[in-house]
């Protein structure tokens, strides 16, 4: 029999409400949300073992394993960091106006969120290792061989760019973006 555990309870809660792709759940971290897995079917509810997708690597590792919630994050969760203009009187509480987002986090560690297991002989483990707390290598996704980590700046103009987005509506990529090649596909060989 399963323990009334926290994880348990948000699970039977997942299976009992209807998958919502704009409704989601706050989590208590600034920027995480959770949502419900339209995937989670019955078949998925039944080999669910919360239990064991805290403490089984074999279990929580499986490819095949179909979790109750898909993890959102919104831009909060890389940019906002504690205000050092504003400390909590409790660091174990703070309230909203102990962070800002013009600072930036300057405690996110890029490494032990996105390589949180990793082997520390692993190329990509040394490559997030790079970057200090509070930085990031805004292009590591693109293929362009530059490791480049730097602070995460603010966000600035959220509102106004929000309003410009409704005003225009949908963006598209035009042809000279769709083409966006990289550095590798014009020197193939040689320095």
């Amino acid at each position: 029999m399963r323990k009334n555990t926290p994880a348990s309870r948000s699970v039977r809660a997942a299976r009992t409400s209807p998958p919502d792709p704009i409704t989601a759940i706050p989590r208590g971290v600034v920027g995480l949300r959770l949502f419900p897995n339209p995937a989670f079917d019955q078949a998925a509810a039944a080999r669910w073992d919360a239990e064991r997708f805290y403490s089984d690597p074999n279990y929580y590792l499986s490819k095949e394993l179909v979790r109750p919630y898909r993890v959102g994050m919104s831009c909060g969760f890389c940019h906002v960091g504690p205000n050092p203009e504003k400390p909590p009187a409790n660091p174990e509480a703070p309230q909203w106006e102990n962070l800002s987002g013009t600072v930036g986090a300057q405690y996110f560690w890029v490494d032990r969120i996105l390589a949180w297991d990793a082997d520390p002989t692993a190329f990509l483990f040394q490559l997030l290792h790079t970057a200090r707390p509070g930085s990031l290598d805004t292009s590591l996704v693109s293929s362009d061989n530059i490791n480049n980590p730097r602070t995460m700046n603010a966000v600035y103009n959220l509102w106004p760019r929000l309003e410009a987005a409704r005003r225009w509506g949908r963006e598209t990529l035009g042809p000279s973006n769709l083409a966006n090649k990289q550095f590798n596909d014009f020197v193939s060989q040689g320095r």
